[in-house]
């Protein structure tokens, strides 16, 4: 009897291990939220300025040249890598059902981060941009980046090898998967010194790596956990989250090239990029029927601001997947690539399709690592709207102005007749359309800050 009794109290004492409210992932949690609330704001005056440049620009460092920048710095770097960290943290404990390990180590990483994530915005602010789209950060700061990252992945791997369970959850495939990637995409995008055509296609390569090789797939690994855990179901498939894993970083390392279509790089490769970009459609498909089909077996009927932000990362991933590949071909690419459709395709895949994924893995973290409920439930719910909705919103209309750009550019190549200044006159309904769009999806990272704040002081109070 005093055996059972031992061997229960340790059980129970191991369980409380890693479902215990953990300091660091809390920490990434909420720094990352607040980049992205303090990102979306800049975000939303950037896309402000494409129409109404004079809009709040009183010297070079508020004009539209390095607000841009500086928000997606601190959106995709801040924002969406350092919510990525803490939802990783705390998904590798729960799945591999293990302590957590390192702590001191992540504490390190989110130092290092924060630094480098501070330096490159400040840098940029000030004009020290290497121009690179996507890595303006000057070298020294994406290798703070990216030496943040590299931690984080060694942390998450220590606490996997003290796992309790004997197979790995396929969340952590992908989760661990991102986490690798993700030193070599920042480094790969930020140190090369080289010129002309080989510039640009070592940062299409740099560029695609953000979005499929690091932010989606940890997106992805996040939303295979909370779906179902969420929706208290087993996942439908290990096979076909085989097929989705493997298919996924199969393809994903090649699609970086498509972006070149119609431009002076070689034919060959831009011919791998579109048909990698194409390829890629199966395994996003058998990661959408394999998150749908483990919702559609819940037990629970409780949609919480977690499996919400997940079904609407699942929508707009299929959105964004469809789109990508009906615009990958020479002809859709030739019109365009080079217009702001481009710029509609990015942003849904980083804010719409990896941010509402995270945040879904944000709000399912957040009563395990703090001990506590949501502070307002509704208030956390309702960023799913607004984040669906203004992303939607930003990707539809500049693929529509896109369209309108590109059909009136060639055709000012035909006949000589539409100029610069006429095309952006003709788009700029479309541009006020993002602001709107722009403005919901600020609105939705504002929230979650405030929810996540509010959600780890009421901790702290208690």
């Amino acid at each position: 009897m005093t055996v059972t009794t031992s061997a229960s109290t340790a059980s129970e004492r191991e369980a409380a291990a890693w479902e215990a409210p953990y300091g660091p992932a809390l920490t990434y949690l909420v720094a990352g939220t607040f980049c992205l609330a303090i990102g979306g704001l800049l975000m939303l005056l950037a896309a402000a300025q494409t129409v109404s440049p004079d809009l709040f620009t009183i010297g070079g460092s508020t004009s539209f040249g390095r607000i841009r920048p500086a928000a997606h710095l601190l959106l995709v770097y801040g924002g969406l890598g350092m919510v990525g960290n803490g939802v990783a943290l705390d998904v590798a404990r729960r799945a591999a059902k293990a302590p957590a390990s390192l702590d001191k180590l992540v504490r390190a990483a989110g130092a290092v981060t924060t630094i480098g994530v501070v330096g490159s915005v400040a840098a940029v602010l000030l004009g020290h941009s290497t121009g690179r789209v996507g890595f303006e950060m000057p070298r020294p700061f994406a290798a703070l980046l990216a030496l943040g990252q590299l931690l984080v992945l060694l942390a998450v791997l220590r606490t996997l090898s003290r796992r309790t369970t004997s197979d790995l959850h396929p969340s952590l495939w992908f989760v661990v998967a991102a986490l690798f990637c993700a030193p070599f995409v920042i480094l790969a995008g930020s140190l090369p010194a080289v010129r002309g055509i080989n510039d640009e296609i070592v940062l299409s390569f740099g560029i695609s790596g953000l979005k499929l090789l690091w932010l989606i797939p940890l997106g992805i690994g996040a939303a295979l956990y909370v779906v179902p855990n969420a929706g208290r179901a087993a996942l439908h498939s290990r096979q076909l989250a085989l097929v989705a894993f493997w298919g996924w970083f199969l393809f994903a390392p090649f699609a970086g090239p498509m972006r070149l279509v119609s431009g002076p790089a070689q034919e060959w490769l831009e011919t791998v990029g579109v048909a990698a970009s194409i390829a890629l459609g199966a395994p996003l498909l058998a990661v959408v029927v394999l998150l749908l089909a483990t919702y559609s077996r819940r037990t629970s009927l409780a949609h919480g601001a977690d499996l919400r932000l997940a079904l609407a990362g699942v929508g707009l991933l299929a959105f964004w997947g469809l789109t990508s590949m009906l615009t990958a071909g020479r002809t859709a690419g030739a019109l365009l690539h080079g217009s702001v459709a481009a710029d509609g395709l990015a942003e849904l895949a980083l804010f719409g399709v990896a941010g509402a994924l995270l945040l879904a893995g944000v709000f399912h973290a957040l009563p395990s690592v703090t001990g506590d409920r949501i502070a307002n439930v509704r208030v956390a719910g309702s960023t799913v709207w607004l984040l669906a909705a203004g992303a939607a919103l930003v990707a539809l209309s500049l693929l529509v102005g896109g369209y309108v750009q590109g059909m009136l550019l060639e055709q000012g190549v035909r006949t000589g007749g539409e100029s610069f200044a006429e095309v952006a006159d003709a788009i700029e309904p479309m541009l006020w359309l993002r602001v709107v769009g722009e403005a919901l999806v600020a609105l939705a990272w504002v929230m979650a800050f405030q929810q996540v704040f509010s959600t780890s002081t009421a901790s702290d109070g208690e």
